[in-house]
């Protein structure tokens, strides 16, 4: 990593990641945020959770967990965000003993990019987004803390 890095580890300790020094984090109703407070244009945020315990209330809450594999979480996602999409671009991959998903989009003016996680029975979704395009900097640190991202099973 370019950039003297700090861990982060989640509150329901079923994942953790590496972050720049000089961003700031922030949990808001459990869902942790990272952003650059002074260059930055956008966050990144994540929701975590063992897939074995999720309750009828968050299927509701989060309907692309009905998905069986990746691919369909992701799909589902897409479809309830309204985000058009191909079968075929919806490729997982296999890293460091978890799988993972990503699809950038635009929508309404603000660029998204949403990444899953999956290892065992933890699920992690992470999504970031900014008005416009983020500049290449930017864009790079937050690949990076998508591939420092550990999931604990």
């Amino acid at each position: 990593m370019p950039f003297k890095a700090q861990t982060f580890t989640s509150e329901n300790e079923l994942f953790e990641l590496q972050y720049p020094r000089t961003w700031e984090q922030e949990t808001y109703e459990g869902i942790p945020a990272f952003f650059d407070p002074f260059y930055g244009t956008g966050a990144l945020q994540f929701f975590s959770l063992r897939i074995d315990e999720i309750s009828e209330e968050e299927l509701c809450e989060a309907p692309f967990l009905r998905g069986k594999t990746l691919q369909e979480k992701m799909a589902l996602f897409l479809e309830e965000n309204e985000v058009p999409y191909h079968w075929e671009e919806l490729t997982a991959e296999y890293r460091n003993g978890q799988h993972f998903i990503a699809k950038e989009y635009y929508k309404e003016g603000r660029f998204y990019m949403v990444a899953m996680f999956e290892k065992e029975d933890v699920f992690v979704l992470s999504l970031f987004n900014s008005k416009g395009l983020p500049d290449p900097e930017e864009a790079q640190i937050v690949a990076e803390i998508l591939q420092s991202v550990r999931l604990f099973s």
